[in-house]
């Protein structure tokens, strides 16, 4: 199977994590032209079946002896435009049991997250943003690159995550089928959300080129960006600080709410 190049939004978050950017886009030429040294890879994330594997801890079946030798993977869901969308979590490679037995006989593919110890706690998947309906993760595990990663100023803990999504979530619609096919019947108001999510993620990109990982811009529209792809979905409206409306059209305004820089 032929190799993807690494996206740009990927190489921001690793960026975001303290890997120097000339380090990265080495890796990216390295990997591409050579998949010996390939060390990443787009992976199906699942709870732990066999609820073993210790609270906070991944397993990737298929990896061998990589589990022996390293500690930690680097994850991130997509969209990644914000540090706190990924992770560097621990490897369960101490853990002995037929559970991680059972794990380690399965294929390449997939990676393994535990479960938290609380139903009310968000799931690890959830702490990144994705959820454990079919989605993709990005998993990194090139040494070179993990060894120059270390936690971001910006970095939001999963209480904090737990918080903002308490604080961020649409109220319950009990009339949510009537809406939503009023939505889909809504073509003029389709396209403008369409236009909305592609300017917010114009304006993310365009921050992101200021070289400052914690540039104000990039968390704003970074935020905006995951907002507006929900909206589709739950409706509601944007938060982006005023100071921000300026910079686009009143039919996107519209979707827009302001708070205070």
């Amino acid at each position: 199977e032929k190799v993807k190049k690494l996206g740009d939004m990927t190489k921001w978050i690793i960026q975001a994590w303290g890997v120097p950017i000339h380090v990265i886009e080495e890796y990216a030429a390295r990997s591409f032209k050579n998949p010996t040294y390939l060390n990443h890879a787009w992976l199906v994330g699942v709870s732990d079946p066999t609820n073993e594997l210790p609270e906070g801890h991944v397993y990737v079946p298929g990896m061998g002896e990589y589990h022996e030798y390293h500690n930690h993977l680097f994850v991130s869901g997509t969209p990644c435009v914000e540090p706190s969308d990924a992770r560097l979590w621990p490897v369960a490679n101490k853990v002995k049991g037929k559970g991680i037995e059972f794990l380690s006989k399965l294929d390449f593919g997939m990676i393994v997250f535990a479960n938290p110890k609380s139903s009310s706690d968000l799931s690890m998947a959830e702490t990144i943003g994705r959820d454990y309906d079919g989605d993709l993760f990005f998993v990194l595990y090139d040494d070179e690159l993990l060894n120059h990663m270390k936690k971001p100023n910006n970095f939001l803990s999963r209480s904090e995550k737990a918080a903002n999504r308490f604080q961020t979530q649409p109220k319950q619609n009990r009339n949510w089928l009537a809406t939503g096919q009023s939505a889909m019947q809504d073509v003029a108001g389709m396209q403008l959300r369409h236009q909305l999510i592609q300017e917010m993620h114009g304006k993310w990109k365009k921050a992101t080129t200021s070289g400052v990982v914690d540039d104000e811009n990039v968390a704003h529209y970074g935020k905006a960006y995951k907002q507006a792809l929900d909206i589709g979905k739950h409706g509601g409206k944007v938060t982006l600080p005023k100071t921000l409306h300026a910079n686009h059209s009143e039919s996107i305004c519209r979707f827009l709410k302001g708070v205070s820089p």
